[in-house]
């Protein structure tokens, strides 16, 4: 049995595992989200960094079997349940550090990678990718990988597609290839842009993460020493 202390120490990992809990429903749930508004835009990223929502998905997945454990350990007094608890949090924590490790030393190549999976979209089009192009252009009001100019010196074309912002001008205007008429953006930095928006809440929610883990760690670890065997 625990003394008085103890039990105190007890309530706060039971609690935090609730927390924990909810957390993982938190990131479950913004994974999900995380998935359809970045869907559409993977193909356009050989760096998957747009695919950071399955991670998301299955971290939510992997908290929730973890606070269990946890929440049983703590509520039963359950060294056992306690100690697996423990080494999961350890192992989830350390492959949370070396992720975020990864991401942030490969951050410079985000666009360069970006601008180099267009390009090669627009070789293709409109044989492929015609939606998937089309609609970024139009989403972000952009054009071509670096700008409009993309699509004489890589497809070849006389103008750009419609999609590029022609659809308010005659056919005669659009096909001069005044830029005045196209989006002067190119899309690698809009979506650039895009990514790194939705990284910074990732990277926000896996720091608060890495918060609650350790403090879940620590007060389990006084806990797992405090029970009798």
């Amino acid at each position: 049995m625990v003394d008085g202390g103890t039990k105190c120490v007890k309530y706060l990992v039971f609690f935090f595992n609730f927390l924990f809990f909810v957390f993982g429903i938190v990131l479950l749930g913004f994974g999900a989200y995380a998935e359809i508004r970045f869907g559409p835009y993977v193909i356009f990223t050989s760096t998957n960094y747009a695919t950071g929502s399955h991670l998301l998905i299955a971290v939510g997945v992997i908290i929730s079997v973890i606070s269990f454990f946890g929440c049983c350990g703590a509520w039963k007094e359950n060294r056992f349940m306690l100690i697996i608890f423990f080494v999961l949090l350890f192992v989830l924590l350390g492959l949370e550090i070396a992720a975020a490790v990864l991401g942030y030393k490969d951050r410079d190549e985000i666009e360069a990678d970006i601008k180099k999976d267009i390009e090669n979209k627009i070789k293709e089009y409109p044989t492929k990718y015609e939606k998937e192009i089309d609609d970024l252009q139009k989403e972000f009001k952009c054009c071509g990988a670096s700008g409009p100019e993309d699509w004489i010196s890589i497809k070849k074309l006389r103008f750009p597609p419609d999609s590029c912002n022609c659809e308010g001008v005659s056919k005669d205007q659009c096909s001069t290839f005044t830029l005045n008429y196209y989006y002067k953006a190119g899309c690698a930095p809009a979506l650039k842009t895009y990514f790194y928006d939705k990284l910074l809440v990732i990277a926000a929610l896996a720091i608060t993460l890495i918060v609650i883990q350790i403090l879940g760690m620590v007060f389990a670890m006084f806990l797992i020493c405090r029970i009798s065997s």
